[in-house]
C-alpha cells in the first residue's frame, strides 16, 4: 500500500500559525495541509501535545482534548493525564488541567464543564476552568435547553441514598427532589418529550426536570439490595455516562458485587410500554403509569424486547453484570406473547447455560439462535428444534454473531462490500468473516488484513478501517483519503478529527 499522508507548514483556510508552546501540555497549533488521494491539497489544522491523545470533543468552540499515555512499552495507561481545552474560534488556550484517574474526572456536555473528584463536583467556567460553584451532585442528565440537571449527591448517608435532585446549573441551586432507587444503578434514560424523561432504574420512573414529578413502576432488575448500593454515592465514574451526550472522562471506577442489568430495554410502542424486570414482564400505559397487565416470567438476565408479526417477543440473554464483569445467570431463552393481555403463545428453551449467546436472527418462521461456539435454528411456529452445529473454536476461533453493519473486503485497492448472497455471513474472533451456506459449509473466508469495518459514518461518507490501516470513502466506494494512522477518530460540529500518537488533526468546518 501506498501512504498518501503529507504535512506542509503552510498557511491556507486557518488564518493562523502558532510556533510557540502554547501551554505545558499543549505545544502548539498551526496550520497545515494533507494530501487527498486525488491528489488535491486539503487545509487542516495541526494541534500537537506533549503525551498521547486519548479522547477529544469540539463543540463549535472549544476544543478539549483528553490526554493519556501508556506506562513503558504500551502495558496499561498511567494513572495521570491532563485536560486541554483549546477556543478554535478565538485561537487561545482556555485552561491546561493536570489531574489524577485514580481520583478525579471530567464531564464535558451540552456546554457544561464538571470536575468530580472522590467526594465532590464542581462546575466550572468553560472560559478558563475556575470554579464557578460547588455542586456535590453525581450528574445523570443534563437539559441544557431549560439549564437543569439531575443527580444524586455523591457523598451521602444511606438513608438518602435514593434521594434524585433537580439541580439549576446556572447557580448550583437545589429545585426539587424525589426518591428514584438505584439498588442495581441506572440502567438506561430516554426522554420522551420536552417535558418529560423516562429513567430505567430498579425499574420505570418518568421525571419532569422542572418539577421531578412524574410516575414510577417499581421493579426488581437484580439479585442484591442497597447494602452494596451504598458505595454508588461514594465513589463517581461509571454512573456519569448515563444518559448524557457529550465528552466524559471517568476518573474513579464503581465496585459493586451487584448482579445488576436483570432487566429489558423499554419498548415504546405508541401510547405503552413494554418492560420486563427480573421475574416480571409488564405492559404500562406511557403517560400515566398504569399497569395494562403484569405476568411473571421465569428469572432474566439481560432481556431485548421487541415487536414481531403483532406479538411481542422476548429474548432472554441469560447474562447478567456482575460488577462491571460480564457473566452467565441464566438458561437463555425466547418467548411470544400476546400484546393485548400478555399471554404466552410459546417459548423455546435454548438450553445452554454454560456457552455465551451472542446474537440472534428471527424471520418469519425460522430463527437463529449463535452462541460462541454454536449455532442453532428452531421453527417459530412449532418450536421445533431444525439443526445444531457446533464450530471447531481451536481452528476456527468464537462467534461473534452476524456482521450488524456492512463490511468491505479491499482487493486490488479497491473497496467491495461483502453481501450473503444465498450465505449468510458470520463473524469470528480471530478477526475474519465467512460465507456460510445451510449445511454449515465454509464458501469463503475473509481475513482480517483484508476486512475492513465501517467505524463512522457521516453524510455520503464513511471511515473504514482494520487493525493497521483507515480509509476514508464516498458513496460509491471510491477512496478519498488513506491509508492513515488512527488511534480515535470522529465528525463533530461538521469537523472531522482523527487523533495519533501525540497529534490532533482537524479538518475545516464545510469541507465535507
Amino acid at each position: 500500500m501506498k501512504t498518501y499522508f503529507k504535512v506542509l507548514s503552510i498557511i491556507l483556510i486557518f488564518p493562523f500559525i502558532v510556533s510557540a508552546q502554547i501551554s505545558s501540555s499543549l505545544h502548539h497549533v498551526k496550520s497545515s495541509s494533507l494530501t487527498f488521494n486525488s491528489g488535491k491539497n486539503v487545509p487542516i489544522l495541526l494541534a500537537s501535545y506533549n503525551q498521547r491523545v486519548h479522547n477529544f470533543s469540539f463543540d463549535g468552540k472549544y476544543l478539549t482534548t483528553q490526554l493519556r499515555g501508556y506506562r513503558g512499552n504500551t502495558q496499561g495507561l498511567k494513572d495521570k493525564g491532563s485536560v486541554v481545552r483549546y477556543d478554535l474560534i478565538n485561537n487561545q488556550s482556555n485552561f491546561d488541567f493536570k489531574f489524577s484517574y485514580k481520583y478525579e474526572s471530567f464531564l464535558f456536555s451540552k456546554g457544561y464543564t464538571i470536575y468530580y473528584t472522590a467526594t465532590d463536583s464542581y462546575m466550572l467556567n468553560n472560559e478558563n476552568g475556575k470554579n464557578k460553584y460547588k455542586m456535590d451532585h453525581n450528574i445523570y442528565i443534563i437539559d441544557s435547553t431549560k439549564q437543569i440537571g439531575m443527580g444524586y449527591k455523591i457523598d451521602e448517608f444511606p438513608s438518602n441514598i435514593n434521594r434524585l435532585e433537580g439541580i439549576d446549573l446556572a447557580s448550583g441551586t437545589k429545585i426539587w427532589e424525589r426518591n428514584i432507587n438505584r439498588d442495581y444503578g441506572w440502567n438506561d434514560s430516554y426522554s420522551l418529550n420536552d417535558s418529560t424523561y423516562l429513567i430505567i432504574s430498579s425499574g420505570l420512573h418518568t421525571v419532569n426536570p422542572n418539577t421531578g414529578k412524574g410516575w414510577s413502576y417499581d421493579a426488581k432488575t437484580g439479585n442484591y439490595g442497597a447494602a452494596n448500593a451504598f458505595n454508588v454515592g461514594l465513589k463517581v465514574g461509571t454512573l456519569v455516562a448515563v444518559g448524557l451526550v457529550g465528552f466524559v472522562i471517568l476518573g474513579p471506577s464503581i465496585d459493586i458485587n451487584q448482579r445488576s442489568c436483570s432487566c429489558s430495554n423499554a419498548l415504546i410502542v405508541d401510547n405503552n410500554i413494554f418492560f420486563s424486570s427480573f421475574k416480571k414482564l409488564a405492559k404500562l400505559n406511557k403517560k400515566t403509569g398504569e399497569l395494562s397487565w403484569e405476568i411473571d416470567i421465569p428469572k432474566n438476565g439481560e432481556t431485548k424486547l421487541w415487536i414481531q408479526n403483532n406479538e411481542l417477543y422476548l429474548l432472554n440473554t441469560g447474562k447478567i453484570m456482575k460488577g462491571t464483569t460480564e457473566a452467565n445467570y441464566s438458561e437463555p431463552y425466547f418467548a411470544r406473547y400476546n400484546i393485548e393481555n400478555g399471554d404466552q403463545i410459546a417459548s423455546i428453551e435454548l438450553q445452554d447455560n454454560l456457552n455465551r449467546l451472542v446474537d440472534y436472527r428471527i424471520n418469519e418462521d425460522t430463527a437463529t439462535f449463535v452462541f460462541n461456539n454454536q449455532i442453532k435454528r428452531y421453527f417459530v411456529s412449532t418450536n421445533e428444534l431444525i439443526d445444531q452445529h457446533k464450530i471447531n473454536v481451536y481452528t476456527s476461533g468464537y462467534l461473534l454473531g452476524f456482521p450488524n453493519k456492512q463490511y468491505y473486503h479491499f482487493q486490488k485497492e479497491q473497496f467491495n462490500p461483502i453481501k450473503e448472497d444465498s450465505t449468510f455471513l458470520m463473524l469470528f474472533n480471530y478477526g475474519s468473516i465467512k460465507k456460510i451456506n445451510h449445511k454449515y459449509e465454509v464458501k469463503e473466508s475473509i481475513e482480517k488484513e483484508e476486512l475492513f469495518e465501517p467505524i463512522l459514518s457521516f453524510k455520503n461518507y464513511q471511515v473504514l478501517s482494520n487493525q493497521t490501516d483507515t480509509y476514508l470513502i464516498n458513496s460509491e466506494n471510491e477512496i478519498i483519503y488513506g491509508p492513515f494512522k488512527q488511534e480515535n477518530i470522529k465528525f463533530e460540529n461538521n469537523r472531522l478529527m482523527y487523533s495519533n500518537g501525540i497529534q490532533l488533526i482537524v479538518f475545516p468546518t464545510g469541507l465535507f
